[in-house]
């Protein structure tokens, strides 16, 4: 009897430890989300005007450093500096998201 006992014992405090495990997970992640660490476009002056798909890994950055544009070539495994701007590209703000275009194409009568 006391095998089992111990048993259960053993059983519950893993299960309770997983749980402490998987609230510090969600919480961590909350945490991230609120002060904007995830997916944030703006850090210390860099921001993204525009990017155009290349590939399922690759494609091509506007990336705004102050008052200057640079065109980034990034792939999985590296990133590299193509150039900079003469003429820099006009900032249009936040990128809508996927949900606004749709609507704005179907409202617009369908893609063309």
């Amino acid at each position: 009897m006391s095998g089992s006992h111990t048993l259960a014992s053993g059983l519950g405090g893993t299960v309770l430890a997983l749980g402490l495990v998987v609230a510090l997970i969600i919480g961590l992640g909350w945490l991230l989300r609120r002060s904007g660490g995830m997916g944030a476009h703006r850090r210390a002056g860099l921001r993204v005007v525009a990017t155009l798909p290349l590939g399922v890994k690759e494609r091509l950055l506007v990336v705004s450093v102050g008052k200057q544009q640079m065109l980034l070539g990034v792939t999985a495994h590296q990133v590299t500096a193509l150039g900079t701007l003469d003429a820099p590209l006009e900032e249009t703000g936040e990128p809508e998201s996927f949900a606004a275009q749709l609507r704005q194409r179907i409202g617009a009568g369908g893609p063309r």
